[in-house]
């Protein structure tokens, strides 16, 4: 080996004659940088394991309040659906005590006859002429103009 190589303590590149810069050993020293570094870094572990644990905490509230969400909708809709099935047996019980009378005894019975409210569109006409049509039967107003 060349007497370069020796002292540098290194293998000589046999190509070039100089020594190889992987044998080359570095001495480490300790400076302000490498301890800014490796303070920088722990403080950035310490951060991320925080926010790891926060956001952990809220993925568990999230889930709880997703939980709790779906419980009280189960809750309101099973109160929807029983008033249903209670308005419809009502209405139901309703139909069938009507019997088979005047169709028109209905009809009158589903208009609210009382309503004098300003605010929804005028329908007095209407309303007598379905009580017209209830009183005098089409059939019998019907023959009656063919009789004439």
């Amino acid at each position: 080996m060349a007497r370069g190589a020796r002292a540098l303590g290194g293998k000589q590149n046999l190509r070039m004659g100089f020594p190889s810069f992987r044998s080359m050993e570095i001495p480490e020293e300790r400076t302000a940088l490498d301890d800014f570094m490796e303070k920088w870094e722990q403080e950035l572990a310490e951060k991320r394991a925080v926010e790891e644990s926060k956001r952990q905490e809220a993925v568990a509230a999230a889930a709880k309040a997703l939980d709790e969400h779906k419980k009280q909708a189960d809750i309101a809709r099973q109160k929807r659906y029983e008033t249903n099935r209670n308005s419809e047996q009502v209405k139901l019980e309703q139909l069938e005590s009507e019997g088979t009378g005047n169709p028109w005894d209905r009809v009158v019975g589903l208009i609210d006859v009382t309503s004098q409210d300003s605010s929804v569109a005028n329908t007095s006409r209407m309303k007598s002429v379905i009580i017209q049509v209830k009183n005098k039967p089409l059939e019998g107003t019907r023959a009656l103009e063919a009789a004439a």
